[in-house]
């Protein structure tokens, strides 16, 4: 159980990657994420690119904040 609770395909780290970024993932759930992404390139491609979404996000709302004086 303890080797099938390690597994992750891409549908499930998928699902998780918001979650993942958050921080709301539990220990297990997350180690298992992170030995998935570790080996899966599409993956790790697409976890960066939500990442650095969120990151042009946050740079956008702090521009429109300054330029609306928000």
């Amino acid at each position: 159980h303890e080797r099938r609770a390690r597994f992750m395909d891409c549908k499930k780290a998928k699902n998780l990657m918001s979650a993942y970024v958050d921080g709301m993932l539990e220990n297990a759930e997350k180690s298992a994420f992170e030995a998935h992404i570790h080996t899966c390139k599409d993956c790790k491609r697409e976890l960066d690119l939500l990442k650095n979404t969120l990151i042009l996000l946050a740079d956008a709302k702090i521009l429109c904040a300054r330029k609306f004086h928000i």
